[in-house]
């Protein structure tokens, strides 16, 4: 979930803990560099990191109240043929975004001893970025950030295709990235449209196509739009170059829920299933990986 590396806004924070907004927000495992770029969890609270040098690592869910950890507390999942982007677990199922010499999305069944299997291969000259993942029924859709498209890809082993293709999702820099579902609409982060940054509502018609795209919220205040994710009616999004977590209210509100130090480049935020008020943010931090890793917090 890459986005505009290099722009960070100041905040003063100093510490674990938010001085304006948010509860406290603790360390809980520090990566280093290769750095991690999407976080995901299985039903049983177990969290799964992906790192961008191809792999993907657990934590167990016992030990996600812990705070200070590093890399020996996780295991290895599985290795990639690329850096890996969008994580998502779903009925016993690793699914990864991966590119590298081509772009696709692996899949990974966790009880069991096989390596990745390449679902699809999106971007087969490698040119173009697959970003993130969200399971939608009986099918996976999946960004692609140079594009402005959304991939769709049946997991009953139909050809994958384009869902939506739009110049909403397109921009000249990094456009495309988070993406999750309420209701009867898709929302899609788009991180950078000038120095905005923009999330983008396609409603899903009846037989699942895309209906039309159209902007849902737009500005400066959104500049930096990466992972998305949806509890209830609202949307959480974590922007990576100003170093918040933002609430969106139905509306559109814009709300800033946490932010600053120890955020660094955060490029997910994702709640815990076993603990629905807890949520887990992914530093992506490639330009300073000794700040890279996850944190949690209680927005």
């Amino acid at each position: 979930m890459l986005g505009a590396i290099g722009v960070t806004v100041g905040s003063g924070f100093v510490g674990n803990a938010t001085a304006r907004r948010g509860g406290a927000v603790d360390r809980v495992l520090s990566t280093g560099s290769p750095v991690p770029e999407n976080i995901g969890f299985d039903d049983d609270g177990n969290l799964y990191v992906g790192i961008v040098a191809g792999s993907v690592r657990r934590l167990p869910a016992d030990r996600t109240d812990e705070s200070g950890l590093g890399l020996d507390a996780t295991t290895e999942v599985a290795t990639y043929p690329g850096g890996v982007a969008g994580v998502l677990v779903s009925d016993g199922t690793l699914y990864t975004a991966v590119n590298g010499e081509s772009g696709g999305v692996y899949a990974v069944e966790l009880d069991s001893d096989d390596g990745p299997n390449e679902l699809a291969t999106l971007l087969p000259d490698g040119e173009g970025f697959v970003n993130d993942l969200y399971r939608d029924g009986d099918r996976l859709l999946a960004t692609e950030s140079f594009g402005g498209t959304v991939y769709e890809i049946p997991l009953d082993g139909g050809d994958p295709g384009v869902w939506v293709q739009d110049p909403l999702l397109d921009t000249s820099s990094f456009g495309a990235n988070g993406i999750t579902r309420i209701g009867g609409c898709v929302y899609v982060a788009v991180t950078r449209a000038g120095d905005s940054g923009r999330i983008v509502r396609v409603p899903v018609n009846d037989d699942g196509s895309a209906g039309a795209p159209r902007t849902f919220a737009e500005g400066t205040e959104l500049f930096g739009a990466d992972g998305l994710t949806a509890r209830g009616r609202q949307l959480y999004a974590a922007l990576n170059s100003q170093n918040r977590i933002v609430r969106l209210t139905p509306s559109g509100e814009v709300k800033t829920v946490v932010e600053g130090d120890p955020l660094s480049f955060p490029s997910e935020v994702v709640f815990d299933p076993t603990e629905p008020g807890r949520a887990f943010v992914c530093n992506f931090s490639q330009e300073n990986p000794e700040r890279a890793g996850v944190l949690r917090t209680h927005p």
